[in-house]
């Protein structure tokens, strides 16, 4: 079977998020591990969700989903009118690559690339190809993280928290419609955290990007336009 990939194009639409009792179990009979119990979910375009909870709640195993990074033990997940498969396929990878942008909690830097080259790789894999302003693309997302100096300098050569704000680099440099955060400022000290926050904030309100993150600081949940609240796999949420 031929899929036409461009039936899948979201550029002209915002992003709207559905999900219908979806859940996550590891493992099975007296070993299973409910990750994430059933749960339906509308995310509206343009708005900034906040998730709270314990760690162990299930606030990454979320995420992982919404940013179809893992398949659902059950149920769906619709992203504006596409219905999206719950097996690997090209449809999953084509809206991951194009119109999601992960910040993940561990980094997952590539350790023996320098800064320019994370983040380009993460480009061409959007693309498909090496766009001809990657450079100004790259520079732009460092100099919104505060790290423009090192955009030469290997992971190993930076902080915990500047090795964060490359992985925000990196995932706001390609203008994703969908920016998913898991505790984007987990690592950082008081005052980059504010910048971060701010900048989060300013992606939401100009470029009207749709942002799902978790977090424990409470600067970052009061700022979300929405706040919700996972324990034990369960999800409460003023939507």
């Amino acid at each position: 079977m031929i899929i036409n990939l461009c039936t899948y194009s979201l550029k002209s639409s915002p992003m709207s998020i559905v999900t219908q009792n979806i859940s996550k179990t590891y493992g099975s009979g007296s070993l299973a591990v409910h990750a994430l119990r059933p749960l339906s979910l509308t995310i509206p375009n343009n708005i900034f969700l906040c998730l709270a909870g314990p760690s162990g709640s299930g606030k990454s195993t979320l995420l992982q989903l919404l940013g179809l990074l893992d398949l659902p033990s059950t149920g769906s997940i619709r992203i504006n009118d596409t219905m999206v498969p719950n097996t690997d396929s090209p449809i999953r990878d084509q809206l991951r690559a194009q119109h999601i942008g992960f910040i993940f909690q561990r980094f997952h830097l590539m350790e023996r690339l320098r800064v320019y080259e994370n983040i380009a790789l993460s480009l061409r894999i959007t693309h498909n190809k090496t766009l001809h302003n990657e450079t100004e693309l790259i520079q732009e997302a460092l100099e919104a993280v505060q790290l423009s100096d090192k955009i030469n300098r290997y992971p190993k050569e930076l902080s915990g928290g500047e090795q964060q704000r490359v992985a925000i680099a990196r995932a706001i440099c390609k203008k994703p419609t969908l920016l998913i955060a898991d505790e984007p400022t987990a690592n950082l000290d008081s005052q980059t955290s504010l910048h971060i926050i701010k900048l989060l904030h300013k992606l939401h309100q100009k470029q009207k990007m749709t942002i799902v993150c978790a977090s424990h600081d409470p600067l970052l949940i009061q700022g979300a336009t929405h706040q919700g609240t996972l324990l034990d796999g369960s999800l409460e949420v003023d939507l």
